[in-house]
């Protein structure tokens, strides 16, 4: 393509040119500058926001509904569901982008590059907020959306498998990214690492569309790019060798994970594809066990009602619910009967009982 005062604008990128290095690179600060000029200038407001419920839902309370209603399946239905680990993400620009009133148009439009869609699937699931029906009449909205975000994408998937001869083997139907109104959003993935993944395409993809419909208009690519992309032939070869590990997906929670037992388990569970948070009591011993199983320790005194419901909390709200708890806290005190004071029988009561 022809130089135009310097300047290449290609597929790839931009090129400068100039009679020395220095030139060359001042030219390309020049237009950027020019660029970021432009963007700022006479931006508008964005998104028209919609109205503050006043019947707000914790993120903590919904993302296990999510988990729930995305759980894959088998056409049996009796083998225990392929489950997804969650990742919130909330601030000013999230909660701008996902609260206008028109997300239903500009949030399922596409992705911002062909190889998102590998994370995050071309579309993601969007939702309403909570209303005064409460968490059990937004877990059927739930549960009804993501039906029909399934049915939708198996309608995809017919067109354009038929389009390449039907030789393609159809991926799970359930998003990856979830869009809660007047929440934020939700990254799914089958391991911690996975859900941030499609969070942090999830958050990247909120920057460019809000940019791009400050000025004009977002525009993807169609369907049939995107499909051929998230269906590569290299993609598909990948499935027919994967093999799931059993635990993958699965949030299990093993009390007193620092040491001895507890620790061996969620050692255990960790091998086998858990996602395993590991309460002790001792929070240096719990962070050196976490780490060394590929888990997450915290500090928890399970005999304490309130620490109890915070650590169950706080694995929520980092992995998005809990499926399994091994309740393997305890300790052994010895002494003489009628000799063993009356305040370490209590502890033991409370720790190993109650």
């Amino acid at each position: 393509r022809p130089v135009v005062d310097g300047l290449i604008l290609h597929k790839h990128g931009v090129f400068t040119f100039g009679r020395d290095a220095r030139e060359a690179y001042e030219r390309m600060i020049a237009l950027v500058s020019r660029a970021e000029a432009r963007l700022a200038q006479g931006r508008r407001p964005v998104f028209t926001p919609i109205s503050v419920s006043r019947y707000p839902l914790k993120s903590t309370e919904i993302a296990p509904v999510l988990r729930g209603a995305c759980a894959v399946r088998t056409a049996g239905g009796d083998a225990e569901p392929k489950r997804f680990v969650l990742d919130y993400r909330v601030d000013p620009a999230i909660l701008n982008y996902v609260s206008g009133a028109d997300l239903e148009s500009y949030a399922q439009r596409g992705v911002v590059t062909p190889d998102h869609v590998l994370r995050t699937k071309s579309i993601p699931l969007i939702l309403p907020e909570p209303g005064a029906g409460g968490l059990p009449a937004f877990a059927q909205t739930v549960r009804d959306a993501v039906a029909r975000y399934a049915a939708r994408y198996e309608a995809m998937f017919a067109r354009q498998d038929a389009r390449v001869g039907g030789s393609k083997i159809q991926l799970d139907p359930m998003p990856r990214v979830v869009l809660v109104a007047g929440k934020g959003l939700f990254g799914l993935g089958p391991t911690p690492r996975d859900a941030a993944m499609a969070a942090d395409l999830a958050e990247n993809t909120i920057r460019v569309v809000t940019d791009a419909e400050a000025i004009g208009r977002f525009e993807p690519l169609g369907e049939a790019d995107l499909f051929d992309v998230e269906y590569w032939s290299l993609e598909q070869a990948k499935l027919k060798t994967a093999v799931a590990k059993p635990f993958t997906g699965q949030v299990v929670m093993v009390t007193g994970g620092a040491s001895g037992i507890g620790r061996a388990t969620a050692k255990a569970f960790a091998a086998e594809g858990a996602t395993v948070a590991m309460p002790d009591i001792d929070l240096d011993a719990a962070r050196a066990a976490g780490r060394e199983v590929g888990g997450w320790g915290f500090a928890c005194d399970v005999t304490d009602r309130d620490e109890v419901r915070e650590a169950f909390d706080a694995v929520v709200d980092r992995y998005g619910g809990v499926d399994i708890v091994v309740s393997n806290a305890g300790a052994a005190w010895q002494g003489k009967i009628g000799e063993v004071p009356d305040e370490v029988l209590r502890r033991s009561f409370e720790l190993n009982f109650f």
